[in-house]
């Protein structure tokens, strides 16, 4: 017996007593980092491990909440020693473009540069005594550090000679090149994170310009440099697409410097002046790279070292296990997105109908969602709906309206296929037997435009040399999944119905009226079905469609989008007209997968529709023909009259037929 499911086994439907609140008013926002543990401890050893090098790899899909997550585990961790620093560029007058870094504690820098530029006015108004003081001051402020001994010695040897100078205006050009440039203010409250989300070279190194003046060479810091001492978060996705910025960003991190040499113009007609501490400055920021699985994947074939540059992998989850625990801690991510975006308080139904689709999204209804930004977009909708209704909460009919609005938006394709079918343009039959034909499910389209198509897979059967033709692959418009379907078609048929003979057969499968290129596996259980009932000459039900991968021994095996093909067939047939004899054969093991919309629940509340799970090809069989499959007895043969015994009759006929074709042609 075909297990049909019940009404119950449809969906699972949140609780309302789960919840201790009267609205989302009531939740403490918070919990950014919900089912991401096994990043956060990733995130926290890349952190906490001091030194340069220790950079990490944020690995996830994009509007999960990543940036979310590591800030707040950023949040965690008291300023480095680098991240309270200023850093300055000191230049040498004796070698034009050469400059000395110096680091000074947080706000000290701009104490230097605001007394050299006070010395500097002084020398231009030739106020000998008054440069002295200042000259004083500093070397008395600064007395730790070496470096700037020397400057001041440089510095006061070049204002001296400008004062001695019989000129009345004094050139001060000299001096405002050597004034000191502070490209990095320290912080000090928390650690310092950035984003940089378009990574060019003048992004990541930063810019350089000549002040017209003096003809000095000034430098803008890139955020390499601006997130000195933190941590800077690279998006990934322009990476790939650009080699050379990927180029920029690795050499940093491999070497752990940045070349002042290599900081672009500001401007494309200026010449970039190359200016360095021995030809470099020091990275001292981490940097975390976000990228999904695509992108990673593009970057190694860029650069198969990926692990060496980025030693920690953080990898993110886009789903977590549906518990009492995560309902609740997946309410308080919401009411942080409502309150973040000024929405209107949800109240617990609509709270349940979100955690509902959050479980369909998630593509399981034991896992709930962790795309935020999917979710969030549907809480500001329905928020606004409830808005112009009037409302001052939202609930569950708003949820569902949002729902229903964001279908119909984009399915134009969708309706003009389901037309041409009822208007016989398309031909699918949806009652009555069929021999040699089984009705698969195909996803037509990507991402919000995809829908459904029933596939008509139709087989035909001949005497012949023992092939099986997929005429899919033939005109090249078979994946290769699609066809690897076929080839355990085909061992299935060998092993189950002719294990000590070769197949006398050629039979052809081919999906009508299809013009796009076809892969998966997911149609092989109605390709065989179609095979099996030509062969057999035992007609099929056309009332029910058919989606699920088979293996060689005849088990059904999950496929994906199970929700969407259920819909999408469903959708066809209540067009159609609804008789309680259509319905969808999925995978058993696809059962904690469905989430169905309440318009399918209520159809099979009604007996206008049935949902069916099969585990075996055997269960299918019988479904499809209301004929007993048969299994073979001791003696391997199967029962006269089961289905299986009509396969083993018409594969031994075609060998005999070929077998007397052989011998009229000897």
């Amino acid at each position: 017996m075909t297990p049909k499911l019940a009404p119950s086994q449809l969906r699972l439907i949140t609780d309302t007593s789960e919840f201790e609140f009267t609205t989302t008013d009531d939740i403490e926002p918070g919990l950014p980092c919900l089912g991401q543990q096994r990043a956060v401890e990733a995130l926290r050893t890349g952190l906490s491990i001091p030194g340069p090098g220790f950079h990490i790899l944020a690995l996830g899909a994009e509007g999960i909440g990543r940036t979310d997550c590591i800030f707040s585990v950023l949040s965690e961790f008291a300023p480095t020693d680098e991240a309270t620093t200023d850093r300055l560029l000191l230049p040498n007058p004796a070698q034009h473009g050469l400059v000395e870094e110096l680091e000074l504690p947080a706000g000290r820098g701009q104490l230097l540069i605001e007394g050299c530029a006070e010395l500097i006015r002084t020398t231009s108004e030739k106020e000998n005594e008054q440069r002295k003081r200042i000259l004083s001051d500093l070397t008395s402020s600064f007395t730790d550090q070496l470096q700037l001994k020397d400057f001041l010695a440089r510095l006061d040897e070049e204002s001296a000679l400008q004062i001695k100078t019989d000129k009345q205006q004094v050139d001060i050009r000299p001096l405002l090149r050597m004034l000191p440039q502070c490209i990095v203010h320290g912080q000090t409250d928390g650690i310092l994170c950035q984003i940089d989300r378009s990574p060019d070279p003048a992004s990541l190194l930063g810019s350089c310009t000549v002040d017209p003046d003096s003809g000095m060479t000034l430098v803008n810091a890139g955020s390499l440099l601006q997130a000195s001492g933190g941590c800077l978060l690279v998006d990934g996705r322009l990476l790939a697409e650009n080699i050379a910025w990927w180029r920029n960003l690795r050499d940093v991190l491999r070497t752990g410097f940045i070349s002042l040499g290599a900081i672009p113009a500001a401007y494309p007609t200026q010449i970039t002046v190359p200016v360095a501490l021995s030809g470099y400055l020091r990275l001292t920021a981490k940097v975390i790279l976000l990228c999904d699985q695509f992108v990673l994947d593009r970057l190694q074939e860029i650069e198969p070292d990926m692990e060496r540059i980025f030693p920690v992998i953080a990898e993110f989850d886009t789903r977590v296990e549906r518990t009492p625990q995560s309902i609740d801690d997946s309410a308080r991510i919401m009411a942080a997105a409502i309150q973040q975006h000024g929405c209107l308080p949800f109240n617990r139904d609509a709270m349940a109908s979100m955690m509902d689709i959050s479980s369909k999204i998630s593509g399981a209804r034991d896992k709930l969602s962790l795309y935020r930004s999917g979710l969030s977009n549907l809480l500001r909708e329905a928020s606004h709906l409830a808005q112009q209704n009037g409302n001052k909460v939202v609930a569950a009919g708003d949820v569902q309206t949002v729902i229903d609005q964001r279908k119909s938006r984009v399915s134009i394709a969708k309706h003009e296929s389901i037309q041409a079918i009822i208007n016989g343009e398309t031909l699918v039959e949806l009652s009555g037997f069929i021999t040699g034909q089984a009705n698969g499910l195909t996803v037509v389209g990507s991402g919000v435009q995809a829908y459904i198509e029933p596939a008509r897979i139709t087989a035909a059967v001949r005497a012949g040399e023992g092939a099986i033709i997929d005429i899919e692959r033939e005109t090249d418009l078979g994946g290769s999944i699609h066809s690897k379907g076929i080839l355990i078609l085909a061992g299935l048929l060998g092993s189950r119905y002719s294990p000590h003979e070769p197949l006398s057969l050629v039979a052809s499968l081919v999906v009508e009226q299809n013009y796009s290129e076809l892969d998966g596996d997911s149609a092989s259980l109605a390709e065989t079905l179609a095979l099996l009932s030509a062969i057999a000459g035992i007609p099929l039900k056309q009332s029910i469609a058919i989606t699920g991968s088979i293996d060689q021994r005849g088990q059904i095996q999950c496929i994906g989008d199970v929700n969407m093909k259920i819909e999408g067939y469903f959708g066809l047939c209540r067009k159609a007209g609804l008789d309680g004899s259509h319905g969808v054969v999925v995978p058993a093991g696809n059962i904690n997968d469905l989430m169905l919309d309440e318009e399918v629940v209520q159809a099979v509340e009604q007996n206008q529709f049935s949902i069916y799970t099969v585990a075996k090809l055997d269960q299918a069989i019988e479904l499809l023909t209301d004929i007993p499959a048969g299994e073979r007895d001791d003696q391997g043969d199967f029962p006269s009259g089961s289905f299986n015994h009509g396969v083993v009759a018409a594969v031994h006929q075609y060998a005999e037929e070929k077998k007397q074709q052989e011998h009229k042609e000897d």
